[in-house]
Protein backbone atom coordinates (compact mmCIF):
# COMPACT_ATOMS: atom_id res chain seq x y z
CA UNK A 1 0.00 0.00 0.00
CA UNK A 2 3.08 2.26 -0.04
CA UNK A 3 2.06 3.49 -3.34
CA UNK A 4 -1.70 4.47 -1.85
CA UNK A 5 0.41 6.28 1.41
CA UNK A 6 2.39 8.79 -1.13
CA UNK A 7 -0.33 9.50 -3.15
CA UNK A 8 -1.79 10.96 0.30
CA UNK A 9 1.49 13.12 1.10
CA UNK A 10 2.83 15.71 -0.45
CA UNK A 11 6.20 17.34 1.03
CA UNK A 12 5.64 20.92 0.30
CA UNK A 13 7.59 24.39 1.38
CA UNK A 14 5.14 26.58 3.20
CA UNK A 15 6.73 29.92 4.06
CA UNK A 16 10.73 31.06 3.44
CA UNK A 17 12.48 29.65 6.82
CA UNK A 18 9.31 27.27 8.13
CA UNK A 19 9.68 23.51 7.59
CA UNK A 20 8.89 21.20 5.24
CA UNK A 21 5.73 19.70 5.97
CA UNK A 22 3.58 16.69 5.29
CA UNK A 23 -0.19 16.81 3.93
CA UNK A 24 -2.56 14.55 3.51
CA UNK A 25 -5.66 14.88 1.52
CA UNK A 26 -8.90 13.75 1.49
CA UNK A 27 -11.68 14.54 -0.74
CA UNK A 28 -15.05 14.18 1.27
CA UNK A 29 -17.38 15.59 -1.39
CA UNK A 30 -17.16 16.28 -4.58
CA UNK A 31 -15.55 20.23 -4.69
CA UNK A 32 -14.13 19.96 -1.36
CA UNK A 33 -10.87 18.88 -0.28
CA UNK A 34 -9.67 18.64 3.38
CA UNK A 35 -5.60 18.79 3.86
CA UNK A 36 -3.90 17.69 7.28
CA UNK A 37 -0.51 19.55 7.24
CA UNK A 38 1.82 18.57 9.90
CA UNK A 39 5.38 20.51 10.81
CA UNK A 40 8.01 18.78 12.64
CA UNK A 41 9.96 21.36 13.65
CA UNK A 42 8.35 23.74 15.34
CA UNK A 43 5.76 21.63 15.69
CA UNK A 44 2.25 22.77 13.75
CA UNK A 45 -0.79 20.67 13.24
CA UNK A 46 -2.90 22.50 10.55
CA UNK A 47 -6.03 21.66 9.00
CA UNK A 48 -7.01 23.30 5.72
CA UNK A 49 -10.20 23.32 3.44
CA UNK A 50 -10.65 24.50 0.20
CA UNK A 51 -13.97 24.78 -1.27
CA UNK A 52 -15.09 25.18 -5.03
CA UNK A 53 -17.80 27.52 -4.66
CA UNK A 54 -19.06 26.75 -8.20
CA UNK A 55 -19.69 22.98 -7.37
CA UNK A 56 -23.13 22.06 -8.13
CA UNK A 57 -24.49 20.94 -4.44
CA UNK A 58 -22.55 23.20 -2.69
CA UNK A 59 -24.19 26.13 -0.43
CA UNK A 60 -23.29 27.64 2.68
CA UNK A 61 -24.86 28.33 6.13
CA UNK A 62 -24.22 30.36 8.92
CA UNK A 63 -25.96 30.39 12.50
CA UNK A 64 -29.24 31.44 12.62
CA UNK A 65 -29.70 33.34 16.21
CA UNK A 66 -32.28 30.55 17.48
CA UNK A 67 -29.21 28.19 16.78
CA UNK A 68 -26.47 30.51 18.71
CA UNK A 69 -24.37 28.81 21.66
CA UNK A 70 -23.81 25.44 20.47
CA UNK A 71 -20.69 23.38 19.60
CA UNK A 72 -19.49 22.94 16.41
CA UNK A 73 -19.87 19.63 16.27
CA UNK A 74 -23.13 20.03 17.73
CA UNK A 75 -24.29 22.62 14.44
CA UNK A 76 -22.77 20.39 11.65
CA UNK A 77 -24.81 17.85 12.98
CA UNK A 78 -28.05 20.67 12.80
CA UNK A 79 -27.61 21.45 9.38
CA UNK A 80 -25.84 18.24 7.91
CA UNK A 81 -22.86 19.87 7.43
CA UNK A 82 -19.89 18.80 4.96
CA UNK A 83 -17.79 20.99 6.47
CA UNK A 84 -17.98 23.62 9.77
CA UNK A 85 -15.68 25.66 11.81
CA UNK A 86 -16.03 28.54 14.77
CA UNK A 87 -17.44 31.94 14.16
CA UNK A 88 -16.90 35.49 15.68
CA UNK A 89 -15.48 36.38 18.95
CA UNK A 90 -18.64 37.19 21.45
CA UNK A 91 -19.85 37.97 24.71
CA UNK A 92 -18.97 35.32 27.22
CA UNK A 93 -21.53 36.10 29.96
CA UNK A 94 -24.15 33.42 28.49
CA UNK A 95 -25.76 35.72 25.38
CA UNK A 96 -23.30 34.76 22.90
CA UNK A 97 -23.64 38.23 21.59
CA UNK A 98 -20.95 37.96 18.57
CA UNK A 99 -18.86 40.89 18.22
CA UNK A 100 -19.83 41.75 14.32
CA UNK A 101 -22.55 41.46 12.27
CA UNK A 102 -24.21 37.96 12.24
CA UNK A 103 -26.99 36.88 9.68
CA UNK A 104 -28.18 33.69 9.19
CA UNK A 105 -30.48 32.00 6.68
CA UNK A 106 -31.59 36.01 5.33
CA UNK A 107 -31.97 37.20 8.66
CA UNK A 108 -29.58 39.41 10.67
CA UNK A 109 -29.06 38.73 14.67
CA UNK A 110 -30.70 41.69 16.32
CA UNK A 111 -27.64 41.87 18.28
CA UNK A 112 -25.18 40.91 16.05
CA UNK A 113 -24.54 44.48 13.55
CA UNK A 114 -21.01 45.53 12.23
CA UNK A 115 -18.48 47.74 14.21
CA UNK A 116 -15.87 49.71 12.79
CA UNK A 117 -13.17 47.27 14.82
CA UNK A 118 -14.66 44.46 13.04
CA UNK A 119 -14.68 42.78 10.15
CA UNK A 120 -17.02 39.94 8.16
CA UNK A 121 -17.80 37.44 5.24
CA UNK A 122 -21.02 37.55 4.18
CA UNK A 123 -22.41 35.36 1.14
CA UNK A 124 -25.52 35.54 -0.97
CA UNK A 125 -27.03 33.75 -4.35
CA UNK A 126 -25.01 31.62 -6.30
CA UNK A 127 -22.12 31.33 -3.08
CA UNK A 128 -21.37 34.78 -3.85
CA UNK A 129 -18.62 35.81 -1.08
CA UNK A 130 -17.14 38.80 0.29
CA UNK A 131 -14.54 39.64 2.92
CA UNK A 132 -14.92 43.08 4.22
CA UNK A 133 -11.74 44.60 5.03
CA UNK A 134 -12.66 48.58 5.41
CA UNK A 135 -12.56 49.95 8.97
CA UNK A 136 -15.97 51.85 8.87
CA UNK A 137 -19.11 50.46 9.53
CA UNK A 138 -20.71 48.73 6.50
CA UNK A 139 -24.06 48.98 5.62
CA UNK A 140 -26.03 45.47 4.85
CA UNK A 141 -26.97 44.46 1.58
CA UNK A 142 -30.22 42.60 1.21
CA UNK A 143 -28.75 40.08 -1.02
CA UNK A 144 -26.92 38.73 1.74
CA UNK A 145 -27.80 35.62 3.34
CA UNK A 146 -25.45 34.31 5.26
CA UNK A 147 -22.82 36.43 7.38
CA UNK A 148 -20.33 35.70 10.14
CA UNK A 149 -17.98 38.58 11.80
CA UNK A 150 -14.05 38.13 13.00
CA UNK A 151 -11.31 40.64 13.78
CA UNK A 152 -8.26 41.42 11.95
CA UNK A 153 -7.79 41.74 8.70
CA UNK A 154 -4.82 39.26 7.65
CA UNK A 155 -4.85 39.92 4.00
CA UNK A 156 -5.85 42.22 1.15
CA UNK A 157 -4.77 43.44 -2.24
CA UNK A 158 -1.67 45.34 -0.93
CA UNK A 159 -1.33 44.46 2.06
CA UNK A 160 -0.07 41.58 4.85
CA UNK A 161 -0.48 41.67 8.09
CA UNK A 162 2.91 41.05 9.51
CA UNK A 163 5.25 41.00 12.69
CA UNK A 164 5.84 44.64 12.97
CA UNK A 165 1.86 44.92 12.95
CA UNK A 166 1.92 41.76 15.88
CA UNK A 167 3.25 44.59 18.28
CA UNK A 168 0.52 46.62 17.74
CA UNK A 169 -2.17 44.25 19.32
CA UNK A 170 -0.44 42.68 22.50
CA UNK A 171 -0.29 39.37 23.57
CA UNK A 172 -3.38 38.31 21.16
CA UNK A 173 -1.24 38.78 18.11
CA UNK A 174 2.25 38.08 19.38
CA UNK A 175 1.55 34.98 21.67
CA UNK A 176 1.24 31.78 19.72
CA UNK A 177 -2.40 30.70 20.28
CA UNK A 178 -4.93 28.35 18.24
CA UNK A 179 -6.23 30.27 15.52
CA UNK A 180 -9.33 30.12 12.93
CA UNK A 181 -9.51 32.25 9.80
CA UNK A 182 -11.38 32.47 6.11
CA UNK A 183 -9.80 33.35 3.17
CA UNK A 184 -10.52 33.76 -0.32
CA UNK A 185 -8.86 33.10 -3.78
CA UNK A 186 -9.31 32.67 -7.63
CA UNK A 187 -11.55 35.79 -8.16
CA UNK A 188 -13.71 34.69 -4.88
CA UNK A 189 -14.96 31.28 -6.32
CA UNK A 190 -12.64 29.43 -3.99
CA UNK A 191 -13.76 29.64 -0.01
CA UNK A 192 -10.19 28.58 1.99
CA UNK A 193 -11.16 27.77 6.10
CA UNK A 194 -7.96 27.06 8.05
CA UNK A 195 -7.48 25.87 11.81
CA UNK A 196 -3.89 26.09 13.87
CA UNK A 197 -4.06 23.76 16.66
CA UNK A 198 -2.21 25.33 19.81
CA UNK A 199 -2.22 25.18 23.82
CA UNK A 200 -1.07 21.39 23.52
CA UNK A 201 2.54 20.84 24.58
CA UNK A 202 4.72 21.05 22.12
CA UNK A 203 2.22 22.26 19.76
CA UNK A 204 1.50 26.05 20.26
CA UNK A 205 -0.06 27.55 17.91
CA UNK A 206 0.69 30.45 15.72
CA UNK A 207 1.08 34.47 15.62
CA UNK A 208 -1.49 36.72 13.30
CA UNK A 209 1.37 37.55 11.68
CA UNK A 210 1.95 33.76 11.43
CA UNK A 211 -1.39 33.09 10.43
CA UNK A 212 -1.22 35.86 7.40
CA UNK A 213 1.62 34.17 6.09
CA UNK A 214 -0.15 30.83 6.16
CA UNK A 215 -3.24 32.38 4.04
CA UNK A 216 -0.55 34.05 1.36
CA UNK A 217 0.68 30.20 1.00
CA UNK A 218 -2.27 28.92 0.20
CA UNK A 219 -3.01 31.68 -2.27
CA UNK A 220 -5.77 33.55 -0.39
CA UNK A 221 -5.97 37.03 -2.00
CA UNK A 222 -8.01 38.66 0.63
CA UNK A 223 -8.73 36.71 4.37
CA UNK A 224 -9.09 37.61 7.58
CA UNK A 225 -8.71 35.69 11.23
CA UNK A 226 -12.49 34.44 13.28
CA UNK A 227 -12.55 33.83 17.42
CA UNK A 228 -9.25 31.47 18.04
CA UNK A 229 -8.24 30.16 21.34
CA UNK A 230 -10.25 27.71 23.01
CA UNK A 231 -13.05 28.22 20.43
CA UNK A 232 -10.80 26.71 17.49
CA UNK A 233 -12.64 23.76 16.18
CA UNK A 234 -12.92 22.29 12.97
CA UNK A 235 -15.48 19.55 12.25
CA UNK A 236 -14.86 17.76 8.57
CA UNK A 237 -18.22 14.99 7.91
CA UNK A 238 -19.30 15.17 11.13
CA UNK A 239 -16.11 14.29 13.06
CA UNK A 240 -14.12 16.82 14.37
CA UNK A 241 -10.57 16.43 13.02
CA UNK A 242 -8.81 19.79 15.43
CA UNK A 243 -7.11 18.52 18.66
CA UNK A 244 -7.99 20.18 21.75
CA UNK A 245 -6.29 22.82 24.15
CA UNK A 246 -4.91 20.77 27.04
CA UNK A 247 -6.82 23.04 29.65
CA UNK A 248 -9.97 22.29 27.47
CA UNK A 249 -10.34 18.60 26.36
CA UNK A 250 -14.10 19.59 25.48
CA UNK A 251 -15.48 21.63 22.05
CA UNK A 252 -16.52 25.01 23.69
CA UNK A 253 -20.06 26.29 22.77
CA UNK A 254 -19.57 29.56 20.57
CA UNK A 255 -22.06 32.00 19.40
CA UNK A 256 -22.01 31.44 15.57
CA UNK A 257 -20.67 29.19 13.10
CA UNK A 258 -19.77 28.82 9.51
CA UNK A 259 -20.95 25.90 7.39
CA UNK A 260 -20.81 24.35 4.43
CA UNK A 261 -23.15 21.82 3.09
CA UNK A 262 -23.28 19.64 0.05
CA UNK A 263 -26.51 18.07 -1.38
CA UNK A 264 -26.28 15.34 -4.00
CA UNK A 265 -27.67 16.73 -6.87
CA UNK A 266 -29.89 14.75 -9.27
CA UNK A 267 -28.27 13.38 -12.51
CA UNK A 268 -28.95 15.32 -15.27
CA UNK A 269 -26.15 13.80 -17.17
CA UNK A 270 -25.20 10.62 -18.04
CA UNK A 271 -21.87 8.97 -19.63
CA UNK A 272 -21.54 7.93 -22.78
CA UNK A 273 -18.85 5.56 -24.25
CA UNK A 274 -18.02 2.70 -27.15
CA UNK A 275 -15.73 1.23 -29.59
CA UNK A 276 -15.12 2.27 -33.10
CA UNK A 277 -14.41 -0.88 -35.02
CA UNK A 278 -14.03 -2.44 -38.41
CA UNK A 279 -16.56 -4.04 -40.01
CA UNK A 280 -17.89 -5.79 -36.67
CA UNK A 281 -18.26 -4.30 -33.99
CA UNK A 282 -17.80 -7.44 -31.43
CA UNK A 283 -14.27 -8.22 -33.17
CA UNK A 284 -11.96 -7.30 -30.23
CA UNK A 285 -9.38 -6.82 -32.82
CA UNK A 286 -10.89 -4.27 -35.22
CA UNK A 287 -10.32 -1.52 -32.84
CA UNK A 288 -9.98 1.73 -35.27
CA UNK A 289 -7.81 4.32 -33.72
CA UNK A 290 -7.85 8.12 -34.21
CA UNK A 291 -11.95 8.14 -34.91
CA UNK A 292 -13.62 11.01 -34.88
CA UNK A 293 -16.87 10.43 -32.68
CA UNK A 294 -19.36 13.50 -32.91
CA UNK A 295 -22.81 13.89 -31.31
CA UNK A 296 -25.55 15.65 -32.81
CA UNK A 297 -25.20 18.41 -29.59
CA UNK A 298 -21.85 19.03 -31.24
CA UNK A 299 -19.19 17.60 -28.94
CA UNK A 300 -16.12 15.90 -30.52
CA UNK A 301 -14.26 12.76 -29.14
CA UNK A 302 -11.42 10.72 -30.59
CA UNK A 303 -10.76 7.38 -30.41
CA UNK A 304 -7.39 5.69 -28.59
CA UNK A 305 -5.47 2.96 -29.72
CA UNK A 306 -8.49 0.33 -28.49
CA UNK A 307 -10.77 2.54 -31.05
CA UNK A 308 -12.73 3.30 -27.44
CA UNK A 309 -14.42 6.58 -26.90
CA UNK A 310 -16.03 8.28 -23.95
CA UNK A 311 -17.69 11.62 -23.14
CA UNK A 312 -17.89 12.28 -20.02
CA UNK A 313 -21.14 13.99 -19.21
CA UNK A 314 -23.44 13.81 -21.74
CA UNK A 315 -27.44 15.54 -21.07
CA UNK A 316 -29.94 12.94 -21.03
CA UNK A 317 -31.91 12.02 -24.14
CA UNK A 318 -31.63 10.72 -27.27
CA UNK A 319 -28.61 11.77 -29.71
CA UNK A 320 -27.04 10.71 -32.58
CA UNK A 321 -23.04 9.29 -32.44
CA UNK A 322 -21.60 9.54 -36.07
CA UNK A 323 -18.06 7.97 -36.24
CA UNK A 324 -15.91 8.95 -39.08
CA UNK A 325 -12.22 8.29 -40.60
CA UNK A 326 -10.48 8.43 -43.77
CA UNK A 327 -11.01 5.43 -45.86
CA UNK A 328 -14.00 4.41 -44.64
CA UNK A 329 -17.63 5.19 -45.06
CA UNK A 330 -18.82 6.84 -42.07
CA UNK A 331 -21.86 5.76 -39.95
CA UNK A 332 -23.86 7.23 -37.18
CA UNK A 333 -26.27 5.20 -34.24
CA UNK A 334 -28.89 6.88 -32.42
CA UNK A 335 -28.56 6.61 -28.31
CA UNK A 336 -30.93 7.33 -25.73
CA UNK A 337 -28.99 8.54 -22.81
CA UNK A 338 -29.99 7.49 -19.13
CA UNK A 339 -28.56 10.10 -16.64
CA UNK A 340 -26.66 9.04 -13.59
CA UNK A 341 -25.37 5.78 -15.60
CA UNK A 342 -22.69 4.72 -17.97
CA UNK A 343 -24.41 4.08 -21.78
CA UNK A 344 -22.63 2.17 -24.49
CA UNK A 345 -23.20 2.76 -28.12
CA UNK A 346 -20.53 1.02 -30.27
CA UNK A 347 -20.22 1.78 -34.34
CA UNK A 348 -18.77 -0.57 -36.78
CA UNK A 349 -17.06 1.40 -40.37
CA UNK A 350 -16.69 -0.08 -43.38
CA UNK A 351 -13.78 0.74 -45.97
CA UNK A 352 -14.49 2.75 -48.78
CA UNK A 353 -14.74 0.35 -52.59
CA UNK A 354 -11.32 0.35 -53.50
CA UNK A 355 -9.34 1.34 -50.56
CA UNK A 356 -7.37 -1.64 -49.90
CA UNK A 357 -5.78 -2.56 -46.09
CA UNK A 358 -2.20 -1.95 -46.49
CA UNK A 359 -1.36 -4.76 -43.94
CA UNK A 360 -3.45 -6.67 -45.46
CA UNK A 361 -3.85 -6.48 -49.17
CA UNK A 362 -6.61 -8.15 -50.88
CA UNK A 363 -4.87 -8.34 -54.13
CA UNK A 364 -1.09 -9.36 -55.23
CA UNK A 365 0.66 -6.47 -56.86
CA UNK A 366 2.76 -9.17 -58.95
CA UNK A 367 -0.22 -11.24 -60.05
CA UNK A 368 -1.90 -9.78 -63.54
CA UNK A 369 -5.16 -9.47 -63.79
CA UNK A 370 -7.18 -12.32 -64.03
CA UNK A 371 -9.15 -13.12 -67.65
CA UNK A 372 -12.53 -13.74 -68.31
CA UNK A 373 -13.41 -17.21 -68.87
CA UNK A 374 -16.22 -16.36 -71.15
CA UNK A 375 -13.43 -14.18 -73.82
CA UNK A 376 -11.79 -15.65 -76.63
CA UNK A 377 -8.49 -14.60 -77.20
CA UNK A 378 -7.60 -13.31 -80.86
CA UNK A 379 -4.56 -14.70 -82.13
CA UNK A 380 -1.19 -12.40 -82.96
CA UNK A 381 -1.67 -12.00 -86.36
CA UNK A 382 2.39 -13.08 -86.94
CA UNK A 383 1.01 -16.33 -85.44
CA UNK A 384 -0.59 -18.99 -87.47
CA UNK A 385 -3.93 -20.11 -86.44
CA UNK A 386 -4.14 -23.53 -83.73
CA UNK A 387 -5.51 -26.66 -85.33
CA UNK A 388 -7.18 -29.80 -83.73
CA UNK A 389 -4.41 -32.09 -83.14
CA UNK A 390 -6.46 -34.78 -84.90
CA UNK A 391 -6.08 -32.65 -88.16
CA UNK A 392 -4.02 -34.10 -90.78
CA UNK A 393 -2.31 -31.93 -93.54
CA UNK A 394 -2.28 -33.24 -96.99
CA UNK A 395 0.32 -31.40 -98.29
CA UNK A 396 0.82 -30.58 -102.60
CA UNK A 397 3.63 -32.64 -103.64
CA UNK A 398 5.65 -29.96 -104.23
CA UNK A 399 5.13 -28.73 -101.06
CA UNK A 400 8.79 -28.59 -98.97
CA UNK A 401 8.83 -29.10 -94.87
CA UNK A 402 11.42 -27.65 -92.93
CA UNK A 403 12.58 -29.68 -90.06
CA UNK A 404 13.29 -28.55 -87.04
CA UNK A 405 17.17 -28.98 -87.39
CA UNK A 406 17.87 -25.43 -88.51
CA UNK A 407 18.74 -24.77 -92.06
CA UNK A 408 17.75 -28.58 -93.21
CA UNK A 409 15.00 -29.10 -95.60
CA UNK A 410 13.28 -32.29 -96.94
CA UNK A 411 11.20 -33.02 -99.83
CA UNK A 412 8.56 -35.41 -98.54
CA UNK A 413 7.16 -38.70 -100.60
CA UNK A 414 4.63 -37.68 -103.50
CA UNK A 415 0.92 -37.82 -101.48
CA UNK A 416 2.55 -38.66 -98.33
CA UNK A 417 0.55 -37.29 -94.91
CA UNK A 418 1.92 -35.36 -92.01
CA UNK A 419 -0.11 -35.41 -89.08
CA UNK A 420 -0.53 -32.00 -87.23
CA UNK A 421 0.67 -31.98 -83.45
CA UNK A 422 -0.02 -29.17 -80.89
CA UNK A 423 2.66 -26.57 -80.93
CA UNK A 424 4.02 -26.29 -77.05
CA UNK A 425 4.67 -23.05 -77.46
CA UNK A 426 1.24 -21.38 -79.03
CA UNK A 427 -2.11 -22.80 -77.57
CA UNK A 428 -4.56 -24.31 -78.94
CA UNK A 429 -7.69 -21.85 -80.11
CA UNK A 430 -9.41 -20.51 -76.93
CA UNK A 431 -13.11 -21.95 -77.81
CA UNK A 432 -11.77 -25.53 -78.09
CA UNK A 433 -13.11 -26.56 -81.33
CA UNK A 434 -11.81 -27.79 -84.51
CA UNK A 435 -10.43 -25.21 -85.83
CA UNK A 436 -12.91 -24.01 -88.42
CA UNK A 437 -12.56 -20.87 -89.20
CA UNK A 438 -9.21 -20.05 -87.63
CA UNK A 439 -7.54 -20.02 -91.23
CA UNK A 440 -6.25 -17.06 -92.86
CA UNK A 441 -6.18 -17.11 -96.95
CA UNK A 442 -2.47 -17.55 -97.30
CA UNK A 443 -2.91 -17.83 -101.43
CA UNK A 444 -6.10 -16.72 -102.22
CA UNK A 445 -5.23 -17.90 -106.02
CA UNK A 446 -4.39 -21.00 -105.21
CA UNK A 447 -7.00 -21.90 -102.17
CA UNK A 448 -4.35 -23.95 -100.34
CA UNK A 449 -4.49 -23.17 -96.88
CA UNK A 450 -1.19 -22.73 -94.50
CA UNK A 451 -1.14 -24.44 -91.25
CA UNK A 452 0.56 -24.73 -88.13
CA UNK A 453 2.37 -28.16 -88.12
CA UNK A 454 3.60 -29.24 -85.05
CA UNK A 455 7.27 -29.47 -84.97
CA UNK A 456 7.83 -27.56 -87.89
CA UNK A 457 9.02 -24.38 -88.10
CA UNK A 458 5.94 -21.46 -88.50
CA UNK A 459 7.19 -20.21 -91.66
CA UNK A 460 3.82 -20.22 -93.56
CA UNK A 461 4.54 -17.93 -96.07
CA UNK A 462 8.23 -19.31 -97.15
CA UNK A 463 6.10 -22.68 -97.79
CA UNK A 464 3.59 -21.35 -99.59
CA UNK A 465 6.43 -19.46 -101.91
CA UNK A 466 8.27 -22.50 -102.40
CA UNK A 467 5.19 -24.46 -103.55
CA UNK A 468 4.04 -21.91 -105.98
CA UNK A 469 7.79 -21.82 -107.36
CA UNK A 470 7.22 -25.56 -107.89
CA UNK A 471 4.45 -25.75 -110.04
CA UNK A 472 5.19 -23.12 -112.08
CA UNK A 473 8.84 -24.21 -112.42
CA UNK A 474 12.43 -23.66 -111.85
CA UNK A 475 13.05 -19.93 -111.94
CA UNK A 476 14.24 -18.91 -115.53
Amino acid sequence: MRCVRWSLLALVLLAPGVAVAADTVRHPFPGITYTHRSLASPRKEIHIVSVDLDQPGISLRATKTGERGRTPSSFSDLVDAAVVVNGDFFNTNGSYDPSGLAIGDGAQWTDGTDTAGSHFIACGAGNACTIETGNAVTPVEPAWRHAVGGRRVLLRPGFQFDAADDTTCGDHCTTLHPRTAVGLRDNGRTLIMVLVEGRQDPIFGMKISQLASLMASLGATVAMELDGGGSSTMVVNGARVSGRPSNEPGERRVANHLAVRYVEQAATTGRLVGYVREGDIYDVNAGIVGATVRLSSGQTATTNASGLYEFPAIAAGAVTVTASKGGFVSASEMKDVTAGATNWRSIALQREAGVVDAGNPEVDAGAPPPEDAGTTQTPDAAEPPAMDAGTTVEPDAAVVVVTPDAGTVETPDAGATQEQQPDASVGNNSGGGSGEGDTNDADAEGGCHAANVGGVMPAAVVLVLLARRRRNGPAR
